[in-house]
């Protein structure tokens, strides 16, 4: 922290090298030169682990080792004649006692650091310490290490205000022991201090200085300290980001951890300082993909799901968190729905990319004139594909559900064969349509299936009137469900023919449900109504709620709003982005994908969700290569 001399001139230089059997070689052999080098830069280094927390001792050494006192004037005979004079009224009292001390020890001189600390305690009111007024052996441990290391750096800050030392302190995880709040109150301080000695105008200003500040260097695991350092000393700080993967080299990144838009770092806190220490982060749009790869019973089957952050990033946060800013050498991928990249003009038909978040038209000329890259053609061959497509017309299909002659998925897997090794993954429409797609409708049908018979209440504690009242009237299944069940447990149970005649409306209720869909859509369409039932998008990219939304055929506008308010309106609780019902939905597939054959859940479960598999398997590897995207 602090300040930085890179671009100052090299004056002199000094090199220790440390072999790995412990000897040493110093790159200038005048012993001098490096006494003077240890008394301008003096080295000082706290392991929090091991500190003594009820021996403040080393807090002495800093004290008498940043100064410049002369004392070649001061003789021990002045400095007696001085007390004496003080404290035994110039009788010579103090004098002889000294002096009869002395003849019968014999004691080893003086340093100057002890004689400087002498002369400086004697100053002081008392040299045991205290926090708060209470001995330190009273106190916490979490309370001494914390009070220790705050000492230390502001001593060094305080002290070197008026001298020409710029001293070096290295605290190996001042986090240890330390709750997170007192982790940003030690930051806080040591800022503090920091700019109540900070010139801020040319013009003298009382007790401000221009000396060098010291250079404080924190080892650290710590989110807490992390974003304390970049949030509060902006400049003045620098990150040095260390990687090791397996028996590799130790890889040393600077970290660009400055940052001139004020929103970010007014917004910058624990979750974004904890991807600073990430083995994968994936960065996602919305809630949603938080809920989707945050869930316990997928982690449970790839473990590899403990290792990833997921991060919901706006394009502020993710312009400056991202590893490609910061130059860490942390994997990553960016997970977009593929309307971040394509839009249909649907007055028109016109399909463009936008390169408001992947610069497509810069990706193509890093690649066109490289002078080497893996699979160049390749790439090239996919680019021009692409392009080809850029400014074209497009009809929509009969129920306005996809483009004639544009397929979602061959689009995407070229733009993924180019985003990928730049960390970004381009859905074939939304993160609905990755889990509801054509694959496992199956799962989904039966999971809806699960939901009427586990999740739908009987409305009344004796349903046995109604049940009579409906037999009369040869009321259709959907009405007498509708009248016979409600989505709130309220704790009513029956039994005998009562059941078996509720369990049987909840048959033919589905079967009733089933053939009206399936009397406007064919096969092929349902999957699409499901994704609009629970606020997807169709191929076309085409959502209920968007203003294009009436671009969709009317039958399966009519449709989806006769499901959702009427025909499955007990099942409203689900059909909400955040609902939960993605939780309940992945948990039931990863439970029947298991009943199908335990041994074969992953091939299996990737038949069922190819396009989540791939984003798995592609964090995987991620991992295990490691690296920064180019």
């Amino acid at each position: 922290m602090f300040e930085f001399s890179e671009n100052k001139p090299i004056l002199f230089s000094l090199t220790l090298k440390v072999f790995k059997d412990g000897t040493i070689v110093w790159s200038d052999k005048d012993s001098k030169k490096r006494e003077g080098v240890y008394n301008l830069f003096p080295f000082f280094d706290i392991d929090s682990r091991h500190i003594d927390l009820y021996d403040w001792n080393k807090v002495w050494d800093i004290v008498c080792r940043l100064n410049t006192f002369n004392l070649k004037g001061l003789s021990n005979n002045d400095l007696m004649d001085f007390l004496d004079d003080k404290i035994a009224n110039g009788s010579g009292d103090y004098k002889k006692y000294v002096q009869s001390v002395e003849k019968l020890i014999d004691t080893k001189g003086y340093s100057y650091r002890d004689k400087v600390l002498s002369y400086i305690k004697i100053a002081l009111k008392g040299h045991d310490f205290v926090h708060f007024g209470e001995d330190i052996k009273t106190q916490s441990d979490g309370t001494n290490s914390h009070k220790f290391i705050e000492i230390m750096i502001t001593l060094l800050i305080s002290l070197t205000r008026r001298e020409y030392i710029s001293p070096f302190i290295f605290v190996d995880e001042p986090e240890v022991g330390l709750h997170p709040r007192l982790n940003e109150q030690l930051i806080n301080r040591v800022y503090d201090v920091y700019m109540s000695f900070k010139k801020t105008k040319d013009d003298v200003e009382v007790g401000k200085y221009k000396t060098p500040y010291p250079k404080v260097i924190l080892s650290t695991h710590s989110p807490n300290i992390l974003k304390q350092c970049i949030k509060l000393f902006k400049i003045n700080q620098r990150v040095y980001h260390f990687t090791k993967k397996g028996k590799k080299p130790t890889r040393i990144n600077v970290l660009n951890s400055t940052y001139s838009d004020a929103r970010f770092i007014n917004s910058f806190g624990d979750n974004e300082a904890r991807l600073f220490f990430s083995d994968f982060i994936l960065f996602v749009e919305g809630q949603t993909e938080i809920e989707l790869f945050g869930n316990f019973n997928l982690s449970r089957k790839f473990p590899v799901l403990n290792r990833i952050d997921v991060y919901g990033a706006n394009n502020v946060t993710l312009k400056y968190i991202a590893p490609s800013y910061s130059n860490a050498s942390i994997p990553y991928m960016v997970l977009y729905d593929l309307d971040k990249i394509v839009q249909f003009d649907y007055n028109t038909g016109k399909f463009k990319y936008t390169d408001d978040n992947f610069n497509l038209k810069g990706a193509f000329n890093k690649e066109k004139f490289s002078l080497y890259s893996n699979f160049k053609d390749v790439v090239l061959y996919h680019f021009n594909y692409i392009f080809t497509l850029d400014k074209k017309i497009f009809s929509l299909d009969s129920l306005g559900t996809s483009y004639l002659g544009f397929n979602n998925r061959l689009v995407t897997s070229k733009l993924n064969f180019i985003a990928n090794k730049r960390g970004y993954n381009f859905l074939n429409d939304t993160i609905e349509g990755l889990l509801i797609c054509n694959e496992s409708k199956w799962i989904f049908e039966r999971w809806i299936v699960s939901l009427v018979f586990e999740k739908c209440y009987q409305a009344s504690k004796k349903p046995r009137d109604d049940i009579i009242k409906l037999k009369s009237k040869s009321a259709n299944y959907i009405e007498s469900f509708n009248k016979l069940f409600t989505s709130q447990d309220r704790g009513f149970i029956c039994s005998g023919n009562d059941k078996l005649f509720l369990d049987d409306v909840k048959k033919k209720y589905l079967r009733e449900v089933k053939n009206k869909i399936r009397s406007i859509l064919n096969k092929e369409n349902e999957v699409v109504l499901y994704r609009l039932i629970f606020e997807g998008k169709t191929d076309s990219l085409i959502s209920i709620k968007n203003n294009s939304s009436d671009r969709l055929d009317e039958k399966i506008l009519n449709l989806v709003k006769q499901l959702k308010e009427n025909d499955l309106r007990v099942l409203s609780p689900y059909m909400k982005k955040t609902s939960g019902w993605v939780t309940e939905f992945l948990d039931f597939s990863i439970l029947e994908i298991e009943k199908l054959d335990y041994n074969y859940f992953m091939p299996n479960f990737k038949l069922a969700f190819p396009e989540l598999s791939y984003i798995l398997e592609q964090a995987s590897s991620s991992i295990e290569v490691g690296g920064v995207r180019t």
